[in-house]
């Protein structure tokens, strides 16, 4: 009935007259007095028909292009408050620059807040999971239209905090990273391709073990669309029967030559399933599905004697945090003198000097096995055993030698937890 003809967005004209939210709504009008009158009058009609009051007292009339003389006469009619741009609307600033970090500076400061709370109950991928439903979609399977790219706004700044809240005691302090992602075998990960709505075009390794970006670096820095995900660029395939490429100026002639081969290489490209979602697999099982005790199965038989000192370490009646402490010091991961100066925590060399002997410095190898003290330890334990023994040059020898002999069951049981029970002791 054009009472009020609210905003015009994007290039498409689309029409915006109010957004709602629970019990919050944002009306947008023209600087009319028509227009007011208007909306004056649907919010009385509503509180007749509903029976319910508008805290007008609460309400806020804000102006874009218009004079502060004109908004106090608006919000006088309207029996509210006026306020300059920007606001906040469910917590988020609405009106302001989101260009600017010093926008989301307070969206940053409530997430630290609540993080700080939640202890170590939160983990980072639910994080992510409500930071990408909350901000981008309806549902999930609707997306909303994308008003500011969150990566380049705020997200590194909530992955720094998610990493201090992770590996940090403080924003000044690190914590030691004890595993490796290498060490969880990340090289046996591939994308199974379906619908390629959650592939990334250029940044995933869709096709092969390594992303486009990395084979084609001067041609990702080139185009438009950075962040294309797979399924939009097949679709412009299908299309114009050749993949599209949007670039920011036009290739040069060794670009040019780039982008044959990218074309190339590519293909006819993959075939998408529009009703499947696309999934990370795990190749060492047919299955794609990721277990603990085949990919351990894996490890013994493909690195044969280097997964050997695991079984020693887990298969034994001794406390899991023995356990733990053993793999770290297998590993070279026990936070020693040595490591802690690497770090460059302790810089005095004499602060080097090993707790127990005074002598050499304190590495894993040192205060597990070499040092004096902890070497009459073992060697009391050999005789007690009726073993000549002798200093071996590192843990994994060590637990090497210590699996090479056998027992009946019983006696065998005892000789398989002690290795674990001494370094927990020491």
């Amino acid at each position: 009935m054009d009472f009020f003809k609210g905003v015009s967005v994007g290039a498409n004209g689309l029409n915006v007259s109010h957004l709602q939210f629970a019990d919050d709504t944002v009306i947008f009008c023209e600087a009319k007095w028509s227009e007011i009158f208007t909306i004056k009058t649907i919010l009385r009609c509503f509180e007749v028909i509903s029976g319910l009051r508008i805290s007008f007292s609460k309400s806020v009339v804000c102006r874009e292009g218009v004079a502060d003389v004109e908004v106090d006469e608006f919000a006088a009619k309207l029996n509210c408050l006026s306020q300059k741009l920007p606001l906040k609307y469910l917590g988020l600033p609405l009106g302001a620059s989101p260009s600017r970090r010093l926008t989301w500076k307070p969206v940053v400061e409530k997430f630290k807040k609540k993080l700080s709370g939640w202890k170590r109950r939160t983990m980072a991928k639910e994080i992510d999971r409500i930071q990408a439903s909350f901000l981008w979609s309806d549902s999930e399977y609707h997306r909303k239209i994308y008003l500011v790219s969150w990566k380049e706004t705020v997200a590194k700044e909530i992955d720094r905090i998610q990493a201090s809240f992770l590996w940090s005691d403080s924003e000044y302090h690190r914590k030691i990273h004890l595993v490796s992602w290498k060490e969880l075998y990340k090289e046996n990960i591939e994308i199974e391709v379906r619908d390629g709505v959650r592939i990334s075009f250029w940044r995933d390794p869709w096709m092969g073990s390594t992303n486009l970006l990395s084979q084609f670096p001067r041609l990702f820095h080139l185009v438009v669309a950075k962040e294309s995900s797979l399924s939009l660029q097949v679709a412009r395939r299908s299309h114009q029967s050749r993949w599209v490429f949007n670039f920011r100026r036009s290739l040069r002639a060794w670009e040019e030559d780039e982008l044959v081969r990218l074309q190339n290489f590519l293909g006819s490209g993959p075939v998408l399933r529009s009703n499947a979602v696309d999934c990370l697999c795990w190749k060492l099982i047919q299955s794609g599905v990721f277990k603990v005790n085949l990919t351990y199965a894996w490890g013994l038989v493909n690195d044969g004697h280097i997964q050997r000192p695991v079984k020693l370490i887990w298969n034994n009646f001794s406390p899991l945090k023995a356990k733990f402490f053993s793999l770290l010091a297998w590993k070279g991961r026990l936070k020693t003198k040595g490591l802690l100066h690497k770090l460059g925590i302790l810089v005095s060399d004499d602060a080097l000097r090993c707790i127990l002997c005074h002598e050499s410095s304190e590495s894993t190898e040192h205060i597990m096995i070499h040092c004096p003290f902890v070497w009459r330890i073992w060697s009391h334990f050999a005789v007690w055993w009726g073993f000549q023994w002798a200093t071996r040059s590192s843990i994994e020898d060590f637990l090497l030698w210590w699996m090479g002999w056998k027992f009946k069951k019983k006696v065998n049981q005892i000789w398989k937890v002690l290795p674990t029970v001494i370094m927990w002791s020491v």
